[in-house]
């Protein structure tokens, strides 16, 4: 479809007795509609068309197509199977540092028990009835309240729990299990 350029001509053009005619008048018409058209269509064009995009004529612009999508997927792909161990670590880790700082406050609660009573809690639960806690932490490997390990105390005339260990038998960063801790 080809269009033909118009020539410029003032928007108002006088008409003259002489020149009055039908045809001088269709003459003028056509060549406003065919600017007008044109105008039309490159501003169309123009607003639909970025840069980054191949318009052709009428056709508008150009989608993607299927190997372009399969390439930017593979690459998503790639970028996300290199990021996902480094995210993996860091989720461990946090868990390692939680439990870390869980042990080390059930140790010291029973600890103040100890101190307080003269004699380790016979349970965890004792911890929380005598308000020393709130309530049992979750393990955060086993995520469960009741997977704690206690070790009673093999001192000659002490009974109770003396020590703590997380439930889990998997095993750290550094090479230990969970439950050694």
């Amino acid at each position: 479809m080809s269009i033909q350029k118009a020539t410029r001509q003032p928007l108002m053009e006088p008409f003259t007795e002489s020149g009055n005619t039908t045809e001088h008048i269709e003459t003028y018409v056509h060549n406003k509609l065919i600017w007008i058209s044109s105008f039309i269509w490159r501003t169309h064009i123009t607003l639909k068309c970025a840069d980054i995009f191949k318009c052709e004529g009428n056709k508008g612009a150009r989608g993607f197509t299927l190997i372009e999508m399969l390439i930017v997927v593979s690459i998503m792909g790639i970028l996300a199977s290199i990021a996902m161990p480094s995210f993996q670590k860091n989720i461990i880790q946090s868990r390692e540092a939680s439990l870390k700082n869980t042990l080390f406050v059930l140790r010291d609660v029973i600890d103040q028990y100890n101190a307080d009573n003269g004699h380790y809690p016979e349970t965890l639960d004792a911890l929380v009835e005598n308000n020393y806690i709130r309530t049992l932490p979750v393990d955060p490997f086993t995520k469960t309240t009741t997977s704690w390990i206690t070790v009673l105390s093999d001192q000659e005339g002490e009974t109770g729990i003396y020590d703590v260990h997380s439930g889990s038998y998997k095993v750290s960063l550094d090479g230990v299990p969970y439950n050694e801790w």
